[in-house]
């Protein structure tokens, strides 16, 4: 029965999702597309009836040893951009300040 709940509601979110544009163009990585999901959910919050979500995304590749000062600019790289990207998609959604 949670089972089928569960399986239910994530067709509906997925549904709902599924329709929602961004107004900002998020780069093409593990991380963007996280923070593009999860802009889309905030976008969502009023037809899901909450005020407040708490969301989680990650990214990995820091533990290295060999090449590590490429291997940490690129993942800074990353993050800053995919940071930049919904900080700026938050901006257009006017919730920065929020």
């Amino acid at each position: 029965n949670e089972l089928m709940k569960a399986l239910i509601t994530n067709d509906l979110l997925s549904q709902e999702l599924s329709g929602i544009e961004t107004n900002i163009e998020f780069p093409e990585s593990y991380l963007s597309r996280q923070f593009e999901t999860v802009s889309k959910l905030i976008r969502t919050r009023e037809s899901r009836g909450v005020d407040t979500d708490t969301f989680y995304v990650e990214i990995g590749g820091f533990d290295t040893h060999s090449n590590v000062e490429e291997a940490l600019s690129n993942r800074f790289t990353e993050v800053n951009e995919s940071y930049k990207a919904f900080a700026d998609e938050l901006k257009a959604m006017g919730l920065w300040d929020n």
